[in-house]
This record gives C-alpha cells, sequence and structure tokens, in this order.
C-alpha cells in the first residue's frame, strides 16, 4: 500500500480516484490485473532434514518394519529415540516430517510450517501404473501397506482436504482402496471420501476386524493380504 500511496501522489490523484479508475478500466476491458499475482498456496518451500539419516531407533523393528522399509522412506531418529520420517510432496522435494514418538504424548509430531492438508505422503514413491492405491490416515500404515506391496498413500489425518482430492488425481491407477482408521473419526472420513473420490475413480474400501484399530495393526502378511483382496467396492 506504502508503494500504491506514492504512486498515487506522483500522479495527483488520492488513492480513492485511483482505485475508481482501476476498477472502470477492468469493468471495460474485462481485465483481472491480479491473475499473475496470484500466489499457489499448495506449495510449500523445500527443507533440509536435520536428522540423521540411516539409523532408527531399535523399538520399530518389534513393530514389524524391516530395514529395507525404512531406508526407502529416508527414516532417522532424534535425540528422544524418535523415529523421525521425512515428508516430500508429489515431486520429491522436502516439506517437512513427521516425529513418531514411543512413549510420549502426542505420539506424532510434525516440523513448523508443514501443511499436512497440501500433501499425500508417499504420493512421490509412486512412479508406474498400479491397479490401485490404498489410502490412508498415518504415515506408519502407508509404509506398512508398501513393505507388504501395495501402493500407497497418506493423508496424515482423518480427513481427506480438497487440496489432497486434487492430488490423487495424479496418482497413476483407477482405483482408490480406502484403508482409513477403524474408529468413529475414521469413519466420518470414509464418508468424506467416498463422496469426494468416486467422482475420478473406482473407490472400494477394507472392513476392518474389530480387533484391529488400523491396517498396521494386522502383522499376519496373509491376514492383511486377505483384507484387502476381500475389500468392498463402492
Amino acid at each position: 500500500y506504502k508503494a500504491l500511496n506514492e504512486f498515487c501522489d506522483n500522479l495527483g490523484i488520492s488513492y480513492e480516484e485511483a482505485q475508481q479508475k482501476v476498477m472502470f478500466n477492468m469493468s471495460v476491458f474485462n481485465i483481472n490485473l491480479f491473475d499473475e499475482f496470484v500466489l499457489d498456496e499448495t506449495v510449500m518451500p523445500e527443507v533440509q532434514f536435520p536428522f540423521k539419516q540411516g539409523y532408527v531407533p531399535e523399538w520399530i523393528f518389534d513393530r514389524g518394519f524391516n530395514k529395507p522399509i525404512l531406508n526407502k522412506w529416508g527414516c532417522g531418529i532424534d535425540s528422544e529415540n524418535s523415529l523421525i520420517i521425512p515428508i516430500q510432496d508429489n515431486i520429491s522435494r522436502l516439506v517437512g516430517w513427521v516425529s513418531r514418538r514411543q512413549y510420549m504424548t502426542p505420539k506424532y509430531l510434525y516440523s513448523k510450517g508443514l501443511k499436512k492438508s497440501r500433501v499425500l505422503f508417499g504420493q512421490h514413491l509412486i512412479t508406474e501404473k498400479t491397479p490401485f492405491v490404498c489410502i490412508t490416515e498415518g504415515t506408519l500404515d502407508t509404509m506398512w501397506l508398501d513393505q507388504h506391496g501395495c501402493p500407497s498413500v497418506a493423508i496424515l489425518g482423518a480427513s481427506l482436504s480438497k487440496a489432497q482430492e486434487e492430488l490423487t488425481l495424479g496418482l497413476q491407477t483407477e482405483e482408490l482402496v480406502l484403508c482409513l482408521d477403524n474408529d468413529e473419526a475414521g469413519q466420518i472420513g470414509f464418508q468424506k471420501a467416498m463422496g469426494c473420490l468416486s467422482k475420478s475413480f473406482v473407490v472400494s474400501y477394507v472392513q476392518l476386524p474389530k480387533v484391529f484399530k488400523d491396517v498396521q495393526d494386522i502383522r499376519d502378511q496373509n491376514v492383511l493380504e486377505e483384507i484387502i483382496n476381500n475389500r468392498t467396492f463402492w
């Protein structure tokens, strides 16, 4: 506004007169003068990963994860013995990370400035066309499915955002399989995602037995494969 006021002073007109002239010209010539200056809010700044990669806390292996999958996802460790998982956008830029803590609450802490609703965790790793892509809530769920041969992305929460809905259009698949948590929040998110995604994809969903909170709770590979293979189509 300072620059604009100086411009008006140089022309010898008031701010209000300049505004009226601009609005008049826009209405006559149908020109939107501000198109070039609209920032793309879906683009987050790239950041540096401040943790040591190649080392992870021992407790993550107790959850069934193996070294190849942890290396694939670039995991690291911090001074509190937390698992640090890098988060990259759809063009493989590092935009943040999540700390999965073992004995502290909250269990998950996200890096400052990360806009969770503007990224599909894992999208950058799906580089070829695939029969289906699973959608989960959390990072570990997506990594677990990937370890068992199922391409997956995570929405980093229970609810699919508009930006994430648009990002799904870049997934090289015709079917999305909803694998949301087996709780009330997951069911609410499920209903919303169904309505959004069914416009562009074949949509199916898994039905988890009550003993499992999420897909990462299913440690038996045969049981996990059976649940996915027996998914229900919308």
